[in-house]
C-alpha cells in the first residue's frame, strides 16, 4: 500500500474500548489540533509532537492484532484527525483493509466543511461526530462532550444499523462509564465524564 513508509501522530491506541461509539471497539486517539476548544477535555493532544509518530506499518500489525479478537469496529478521535488529513486517509485505507465492521471519526471542524475539502475521507467512514467542542452547551447526549455535536451517519452499512435522528437524541443516564489504561508512568482514560465531574476527576489524578 503506498504511504506505508510514513506515519501518523498518535496520542493513543487502546483496546477494547465501549464508551465511544456502539459495541465493543478499538480505540484510537491522534496526535495534534489546530481547533483547541476551550476547556476541552484532553489539551495534551493538541501539540504536533514528532515524538508521538508511528509507522503505518507499526500500526497496521496493531490493528491486525486486534482484529482477531472481532471488535465492532474502530473510533478514531483526537486532537483533531483532519489536521493531518493525508495520513487519516491513508490510516482509513488500512482499517478498510483489515476488514472491520465500522469506522467511527471524531471531528471538531462542521459537517459541511468536511464534506467540501474531504469527501475523499467520507467515502471510509460509517459513524462522524462533528462540531467542536463547546463547554457552554450542555452535555446529555450519548457520545459526545457538548450537546451542540452530531452524529451522522455517512454509510449504507450504518444507516442499516441505526436510525439518524434516533441516535442523536439518545441521552446518557444519570452514570458514566469511564475507561483507564495505563501508559508507562502515566494513565489514559477513555470516555466522556459529566461535565460537573471533570474537576473531580482532575484533583484526583
Amino acid at each position: 500500500m503506498s504511504g506505508q513508509s510514513k506515519g501518523i501522530l498518535v496520542h493513543f491506541i487502546g483496546y477494547p474500548i465501549s464508551v465511544l461509539g456502539p459495541g465493543t471497539r478499538v480505540g484510537i486517539w491522534l496526535q495534534g489540533c489546530t481547533i483547541r476548544c476551550k476547556n476541552c477535555l484532553a489539551p495534551e493532544s493538541w501539540d504536533f509532537d514528532p515524538k508521538k509518530f508511528i509507522n503505518f506499518n507499526d500500526i497496521k500489525e496493531k490493528l491486525y492484532h486486534y482484529s482477531k479478537y472481532s471488535p465492532d469496529g474502530i473510533t478514531i478521535s483526537g486532537g483533531e484527525p483532519f489536521d493531518q488529513p493525508e495520513a487519516l486517509l491513508t490510516l482509513l485505507k488500512i482499517v478498510n483493509e483489515l476488514r472491520y465492521p465500522s469506522i467511527m471519526v471524531y471531528s471538531g471542524y462542521s459537517f459541511e466543511f468536511l464534506l467540501k475539502i474531504y469527501s475523499d475521507h467520507l467515502h471510509f467512514i460509517d459513524i462522524l461526530v462533528t462540531e467542536p467542542f463547546d463547554f457552554t452547551q450542555t452535555d446529555k447526549k450519548i457520545w459526545r462532550g457538548s450537546d451542540n455535536q452530531k452524529i451522522h451517519l455517512i454509510s449504507d452499512r450504518a444507516n442499516d444499523l441505526f436510525n439518524e435522528i434516533e441516535l442523536n437524541q439518545i441521552e446518557y443516564q444519570d452514570e458514566r462509564d469511564l475507561q483507564i489504561f495505563t501508559v508507562s508512568n502515566s494513565i489514559f482514560i477513555a470516555g466522556i465524564p459529566k461535565r460537573s465531574d471533570i474537576y473531580d476527576y482532575k484533583d484526583i489524578l
